[in-house]
């Protein structure tokens, strides 16, 4: 039970993360002359930030496996945010891209074993 709590704690967090900065994000491709072409990298970014957050926090109220619940945590993460998305979109392919999103997030989320001492 103590793990689901903490998954779903980072879970929401990094949810918040994410929708802050892209909810940033948004009005800066709105209010200044950024170009839209950024907008896919500023969302790996955002992403990646917000999955560094919670594989951390994750790592740190774990006592042991940490690069596993932090792994288990980035494919969940992106998952959902795939499944958003293509809700979204209505499109449900697998495209080398979403492959590489849930992939990136496996490893970021276990970022938090590198901070160990």
């Amino acid at each position: 039970m103590f793990i689901i709590k903490i998954f779903v704690k980072s879970f929401f967090i990094s949810i918040i993360i994410t929708l802050v900065l892209l909810l940033v994000l948004s009005v800066l491709l709105a209010k200044t002359s950024i170009n839209e072409k950024m907008l896919p990298i500023g969302v790996i970014f955002i992403s990646s930030i917000s999955l560094l957050i919670g594989g951390y926090m994750i790592g740190k109220n774990m006592k042991t496996k940490g690069i596993i619940y932090g792994a288990l945590f980035g494919l969940i993460y992106m998952i959902v945010l795939y499944l958003l998305s293509s809700t979204r979109n209505f499109n449900f392919s697998l495209s080398l891209e979403s492959v590489f999103m849930i992939i990136s997030g496996i490893f970021r989320g276990n970022d938090r074993w590198n901070f160990r001492s």
